[in-house]
């Protein structure tokens, strides 16, 4: 569909418009400007597809191109990671040559005989589509961007008009580019004129083309060296010499500033290092005075040294921060194994005083070395947390950590008068075929003895009659994880939202420190399975998580 009168003033208009918008310079503004505006040009035209390419010359001999906005008819932006640091003669000899020129150039693509060349025969390719013109945007006598379209027509299908209009908005386009690019560099020069009016050097030296030391200007250092007279090679070391008057000249013919590091001397006249920022006479200057801006860098070293300092005090702050966190952790796994020891124990003694025979507190001499091989697993898992810092997975009867918890607060239980139930309605829990779980077996057999004792205690504080627990094993939806539950008839949880007992510090007990319920979450959640708390339709509350049947990927890739 050629491009009629009124497309072609509405382009005009864009033109005009595009022309009085002023960007302010940052780099989303400008990617919003340029995919409008190539935008309005692939409508107007009536194309399949448009782009804007930008000419960057990381030097004069090896420009490339780089996409910058690009549009479709079809909603879909297909190219944009295929046209990316494009050397320009990848576009084709031909192409390239009529670019350079400031006139368009039309290529078309068939199986037969293929485009100007092969990036654009691929382009085409991937568009599926015939025919390719690129437009030349010429700013400052160079080629700084191409506007490229893809349709299906032929090469009457823009009229010269309609080619001059494209052309004209891309150099508009490319205009307001320029100039917000130059106007970031000048709040950017002008940023750091501040920092050298706010004394963020320390001094500067005034030099002429002679390379002598007209004056010492104080800036941050009140009193510079004492330099006035001299030749800046004498200031400066042998080594630096060179390149300062290397850099000196540069910028001079330049006009741009320049900057370097050199070794000179202070004001103590000792040697030290200096970054330089060369600022040059300008072109109306007679006098073609050079100003150097120095920074010691020894002091900006001693900073970064101090401030490398506090970070290594910090950083073993933070360690022993760790260590204290892992500390109060295992302090309170391990009072549970001390403390059911220290009741076997009392137990043991009393029945030697009563003279009672030897094997009616054999079973608690039993009880002591279970526990105290449970206090020596914890004491095992720390150590290998310090070294590996994981959690150590393996597969492990279910059946085993519920009979072991229970038996390390059976002198509790005996003495609370609670009775414990064990429901098993999918046999997890038998003999011969019971389940496995993947999970540190130390810690979470740590986790139900400190349910049960929490339980148990819950159920002493309010003086429930007949305290009963029930411990139940089942699969959860999935048939992928475990669910232990422990549900006691005690008094419940007084939260509007029960899950508030796991957070860190929270307790009801007048000589709790509202850790062990915390414990428990991190150690369920470092297995990847959840626990949660809620309370009993009728009376007390269940605390219940979830134990995974198999390894997940994550403990997969830790153990690889």
């Amino acid at each position: 569909m050629p491009v009629s009168e009124i497309d072609q003033q509405a382009m005009l208009d864009y033109s005009l418009q595009l022309s009085s918008t002023i960007p302010d310079g940052s780099r989303a503004a400008l990617e919003l400007l340029a995919s409008k505006a190539i935008r309005v040009i692939g409508e107007l035209s009536h194309v399949a597809h448009s782009h804007l390419l930008i000419i960057k010359s990381r030097n004069r001999s090896k420009p490339v191109a780089t996409l910058c906005a690009e549009w479709s008819a079809s909603g879909s932006l297909p190219v944009g990671a295929a046209l990316q640091e494009v050397p320009i003669p990848f576009l084709g000899e031909s192409a390239l040559k009529c670019l350079q020129q400031g006139n368009s150039f039309f290529t078309t693509f068939d199986e037969q005989n293929n485009a100007c060349s092969k990036l654009v025969s691929g382009l085409l390719r991937e568009l599926n589509l015939t025919s390719y013109e690129m437009m030349p945007v010429i700013s400052t006598g160079q080629l700084t961007a191409i506007i490229g379209l893809a349709h299906n027509g032929n090469s009457e299908f823009l009229c010269d008009q309609t080619r001059r209009l494209i052309q004209l908005t891309g150099g508009v386009l490319m205009q307001s580019v320029l100039f917000a690019r130059r106007e970031r560099k000048r709040r950017r020069s002008h940023i750091q004129w501040k920092r050298v009016a706010n004394g963020a050097c320390d001094f500067a030296l005034r030099v002429n083309m002679r390379g002598e030391i007209i004056r010492a200007l104080p800036f941050r250092q009140t009193n510079p060296p004492n330099v006035k007279g001299l030749l800046l090679s004498e200031f400066v070391s042998p080594g630096s010499a060179e390149a300062i008057r290397d850099m000196i000249r540069d910028a001079s013919e330049t006009t741009e500033p320049r900057s370097l590091q050199i070794f000179g001397i202070n004001a103590n006249g000792r040697p030290c290092s200096y970054a330089v920022r060369i600022e040059p006479p300008s072109h109306k200057s007679r006098s073609r005075i050079v100003t150097l801006y120095l920074t010691n860098n020894d002091l900006e070293r001693a900073h970064e040294a101090e401030l490398c300092d506090l970070r290594s005090q910090l950083s073993r702050a933070a360690r022993l921060s760790i260590l204290g966190n892992i500390a109060t952790e295992f302090a309170h796994q391990l009072a549970q194994p001390l403390q059911a020891i220290s009741n076997h124990v009392f137990t043991i003694i009393s029945r030697v005083k009563k003279n009672e025979s030897p094997e009616s507190f054999l079973k608690c001499v039993e009880a002591v070395e279970t526990s105290a091989n449970h206090a020596g697993d914890i004491i095992r898992s720390l150590r290998d947390f310090l070294t590996n810092r994981r959690v150590p997975i393996a597969p492990v009867r279910l059946s085993k950590m519920i009979t072991h918890a229970v038996a390390m607060v059976q002198v509790q239980l005996d003495r609370f008068g609670t009775i414990i139930n064990v429901l098993d309605p999918e046999e997890l829990l038998h003999p011969r075929h019971g389940q496995d779980v993947y999970v540190d077996e130390v810690q979470t057999t740590h986790v139900l003895i400190n349910l049960l004792v929490n339980a148990m205690e819950a159920c002493s504080d309010a003086e429930t009659l007949h305290p009963e627990i029930t411990i139940t094993a089942k699969l959860d939806s999935s048939r992928k994880n475990a669910i232990v539950e422990v549900s006691d008839n005690g008094p419940g949880i007084l939260l509007k939202n029960p899950d508030g007992v796991f957070d860190r510090f929270f307790t009801t007990k007048s000589e709790g420190f509202g850790i062990g319920l915390a414990i428990c979450r991190d150690v369920i959640e470092r297995q990847h399975g959840s626990i949660h708390a809620h309370n009993n339709p009728d009376k007390g509350c269940c605390f219940w998580f979830t134990l995974s049947l198999g390894p997940t990927e994550t403990q997969l890739d830790e153990s690889s």
